[in-house]
């Protein structure tokens, strides 16, 4: 059995409701090519909307793996970005998907 506490806010007011709202369609987000259609997509997108191209999620962010960018581990195949995956391997020495010591 769970037990939730509930905090109420006082309701916004309509004028900072639509100030928020427009805030947020102000803000770019980041945005990549796809690699088979060149349509411009969300960075963290695993299927491109257009030609429904898909990517492996990184094991460590869960952002796409796109060429050039990825390394895989030697046991599992699971893979990372290059970066995250460097990082996280002087952290941990350990394939975060199948827990192997790698060097």
């Amino acid at each position: 059995c769970f037990f939730f506490l509930m905090i109420r806010r006082p309701p916004r007011s309509t004028q900072s409701r639509s100030s928020a709202a427009s805030d947020v369609y102000k803000r770019q987000l980041p945005t990549r090519q796809c690699e088979k259609c060149n349509t411009k997509i969300f960075e963290a997108c695993l299927c491109c909307p257009k030609c429904k191209t898909t990517w492996e999620p990184c094991v460590i962010t869960g952002y796409p793996l796109v060429k050039g960018q990825s390394t895989n581990c030697r046991s599992c195949g699971k893979g990372g970005l290059k970066e995250h995956w460097s990082e996280y391997l002087s952290q941990f020495a350990t394939c975060p998907w199948c827990k192997q010591v790698l060097n």
